[in-house]
């Protein structure tokens, strides 16, 4: 076995430590999002709720886009290939060109008065957290993840508190999103930058690298997965929102948020694993499949548990949310199987990440949102409320066979990616 293989196979303390401090980065970002759910639901309304369940599809995929998954690109590129310069310059030019899409889109479909501000804020949030994602890649890569975890509850819990607070005190989703607007901005500039910035090494000449619009044509394909996968997730609720409203589209999301927290697991492990995934893809082949196998294992194990809780998740529902939650176990059940079927999805897309199988990513979710597409518009109606969740969960099969093909022949490719395995953590410039 190689050197650098035996290191990173026999650190299995240190890929558990790591998968635990991700994991709680994940939970609370997860936390962060449900609880903005239940706060609302408690305190407001079904159709506040969907307000902001339709503000979110209409933010989430063109700032998905311009995200680029530049996190990923840069935790997996162990070469060094690519300058910090050149991520945080791509960053600021996609993120400005996304923010003017939002805009046309919530032009296009209509959207005024108090909605228009819900979606201008959850923009602004959406914007700060494309900045603070590259400082805690620079700490990813850094194996600093007891600091992003740190950086990801602090935030998490402050935001809750000023939403839950504004919110019961003003009684608008718009002004309760700018208050976490503000505490986002108050930690990207007092924590998160001056954290990133210490692994930073000092610029030095170079005379050659990668350029930014060699990053963005490496990073594109992962961006466009990312703007897939959020416009499969949406696609539902556009059907919902037309063909239900408002009521119905609040039901589906809180609802989705109980199943869809098996991400929070298997997506914490997949990025605790993603840069010695790429190492040891880069160094022994073997490695790498033990450990895809376990990630893939792990997100099947959990999500049969949770297709078999689903009479309790449907009771934990009625407690979180109100009782009327609860009276949609049909929905319940098969949000929980598109869950299931999407996180282990997700494990596998993180292993074919880890082995720089960028580019033929988008065609599986490409299908996959044109079946879910078809399926909402030959199903959804108000006689079938599991209709909605059902297309999800077809379509989420796909996924899975499209990168198990995948992987199939990245295993069997002979090491031709730009991935190294040496690795120098700390050199990103």
């Amino acid at each position: 076995m190689a050197p650098a293989a035996h290191r990173w196979s026999g650190r299995r303390d240190v890929l558990l430590g790591g998968s635990l401090w991700s994991l709680t980065a994940s939970l609370a970002s997860g936390a962060g999002q449900w609880g903005l759910l239940v706060i609302a639901a408690r305190l407001g309304s079904p159709e506040m709720v969907g307000r902001y369940a339709l503000a979110a599809a209409l933010v989430g995929p063109p700032l998905l886009l311009a995200n680029l998954q530049l996190r990923s690109v840069l935790v997996s590129d162990t070469a060094g290939r690519f300058a910090w310069n050149a991520y945080r310059k791509l960053r600021a030019a996609t993120t400005a060109l996304a923010t003017i899409v939002v805009a046309i889109l919530a032009g296009l479909a209509g959207v005024g008065g108090e909605a228009a501000a819900a979606v201008g804020w959850l923009t602004v949030i959406r914007v700060l957290d494309q900045a603070a994602d590259l400082y805690h890649a620079v700490l990813q890569k850094n194996d600093r993840l007891r600091t992003t975890a740190t950086l990801a509850a602090v935030k998490t819990a402050a935001s809750l508190a000023v939403f839950a607070a504004a919110l019961a005190a003003a009684g608008w989703l718009s002004v309760a999103l700018a208050a976490i607007a503000l505490v986002d901005a108050a930690v990207l500039a007092g924590i998160e930058r001056p954290a990133g910035i210490r692994f930073l090494e000092p610029p030095r000449r170079r005379t050659a690298g990668g350029s930014t619009v060699e990053l963005a044509r490496r990073a594109f394909p992962l961006g466009l997965v990312a703007t897939l996968i959020s416009i499969h997730g949406a696609i539902p609720r556009y059907f919902l929102a037309w063909r239900q409203g408002p009521a119905a589209l609040g039901y589906f999301t809180a609802l989705s948020t109980i199943p869809f927290a098996l991400h929070a697991v298997t997506g914490a492990a997949a990025q605790a694993w993603l840069a010695p995934l790429a190492r040891s893809y880069a160094a022994d082949r073997a490695v790498f499949g033990r450990l895809t196998l376990a990630l893939a294992a792990l997100a099947a194990s959990l999500g049969v548990a949770a297709i078999a809780a689903t009479p309790w998740l449907g009771r934990l529902a009625g407690w979180l949310y109100r009782p009327d939650y609860a009276r949609h176990p049909d929905l319940l059940f098969w949000l929980t199987v598109a869950g299931a079927a999407s996180a282990l999805g997700g494990v596998l897309g993180a292993a074919v990440t880890a082995a720089g199988g960028f580019a033929p990513q988008p065609a599986s979710y490409a299908l996959a949102a044109a079946v879910c597409a078809v399926g909402c518009f030959l199903w959804v109606d108000a006689s079938r409320p599991a209709a909605p969740a059902q297309a999800l969960a077809a379509s989420s099969l796909i996924v899975i066979a499209g990168h198990a093909a995948l992987l199939r022949r990245l295993m069997g490719r002979r090491h031709s990616l730009s991935l190294e395995p040496s690795c120098n953590r700390a050199s990103l410039a």
